[in-house]
């Protein structure tokens, strides 16, 4: 093998990741992403005037024919959007349990679940279906293919030094011990984008003097779009100059188009 060194800036198809709750938008978000393919594991993209597959897969096995489409066609698109992570986890989980269906030994036991594997072999077997997703994603990027995992978010406890914990938003994937989904996706990913709906309040004063928060009615609540980690919830954003890079962005409820794609322009046009 024969090595060159360059200087400068690489640019390369990225891996981005979008979580938040149900409803907030992220299939919307991706929708401005450059010229997008949606590979729907849920009827979320139906409402999305973007391309995408007619068909939903039953199986692992169709899901990953859909990548092996967009890499022997790879003008189909330029970014391929998986929507959403949580489906795949479904459908792993579903191939682990037909090709594994008991315990095993000499007086094997049905098995309905994937806790129900001894020692966590199950999650242990669910990693090879990320991991085969993942060489998924370096072949679609050497296509020149950009890749958007969409996923939920739940809250979850992080223990603390003193042996507290205190809760913060993660990805809603499996992890369990070394089998951690959402920390081989954080590390591998080129940019992360938490995204969070708050209601917009108004403080009323009571008969007593007081006063108390109620949630405005008649008015749409704030999207805010986050790029940075903090001790509530992870994102990131790879960038060579972060100076361009707001810690977060709002999206107008009355300009979506254009507050949406400003956003992607500011994340991946550096």
């Amino acid at each position: 093998m024969t090595f060159n060194i360059i200087n400068g800036i690489v640019k390369e198809p990225y891996l981005g990741i979008i979580y938040g709750t149900g409803g907030v938008g992220k299939t919307g978000l991706a929708s401005y992403a450059a010229d997008p393919l949606y590979m729907p594991l849920e009827a979320g993209t139906n409402w999305i005037n973007a391309k995408k597959f007619d068909k939903r897969p039953q199986n692992i096995d169709e899901f990953f024919e859909m990548i092996r489409f967009i890499i022997k066609n790879p003008t189909s698109c330029k970014t391929a959007i998986i929507d959403s992570m949580g489906f795949f986890e479904i459908l792993s989980y579903t191939d682990i349990l037909i090709k594994n269906p008991t315990t095993g030994g000499d007086k094997p036991k049905p098995i309905t679940d994937i806790s129900q594997y001894g020692f966590g072999s199950g999650y242990a077997m669910a990693m090879g279906y990320w991991q085969k997703l993942l060489k998924g994603v370096d072949a679609l990027q050497s296509k020149g293919i950009n890749v958007i995992f969409i996923t939920h978010s739940h809250l979850i406890s992080v223990p603390t030094e003193s042996g507290d914990t205190y809760k913060m938003h993660g990805m809603a994937l499996q992890k369990f011990g070394q089998s951690d989904v959402p920390e081989l996706l954080r590390r591998r990913s080129d940019w992360c984008l938490f995204m969070q709906s708050t209601a917009k309040t108004s403080k009323i004063k009571n008969q007593f003097g007081g006063s108390k928060t109620v949630a405005m009615t008649g008015s749409r609540p704030q999207v805010i779009v986050h790029t940075r980690a903090t001790s509530s919830f992870f994102a990131k954003v790879r960038a060579a100059d972060e100076s361009k890079i707001q810690d977060y962005y709002e999206i107008n409820p009355n300009d979506i188009d254009g507050s949406s794609k400003a956003i992607f322009n500011d994340i991946t046009g550096i």
